[in-house]
């Protein structure tokens, strides 16, 4: 049954996609982007790495994202670590979750 809902959701997606604004589609790629930094932001902290370790790396980002990045390092890691797999994935999907809608919502501004 849930991947009849999922059918019917990606049919639905692509059959608006087509009706969004270019201004809407490229918002929505930015924000599938930060999204899934997110994501590995979350993830390397579920999986133990150590905070410095990931700065460390990030300050070789470009300019341009460094900032976000770090934002979502510092959030990251004030988050509750988990042992158990099934609760680390959950943590990290809904990490990623908050950082596509608090992206949408500023674009909505």
């Amino acid at each position: 049954m849930t991947k009849i809902y999922i059918a019917i959701i990606l049919t639905l997606a692509t059959a608006c996609t087509s009706f969004a604004s270019p201004k809407q589609v490229a918002i929505d790629k930015a924000c599938k982007s930060l999204s899934g930094l997110a994501g590995t932001v979350m993830q390397l902290r579920q999986r133990g790495a150590e905070v410095s370790d990931v700065i460390d790396q990030v300050n070789t980002f470009d300019k341009s994202i460094r900032g976000i990045a770090r934002a979502y390092i510092l959030e990251a890691y004030k988050a509750q670590r988990f042992l158990t797999p099934e609760y680390a994935q959950q943590s990290i999907r809904e990490f990623k979750t908050k950082a596509y809608i608090e992206c949408e919502e500023t674009f909505d501004k």
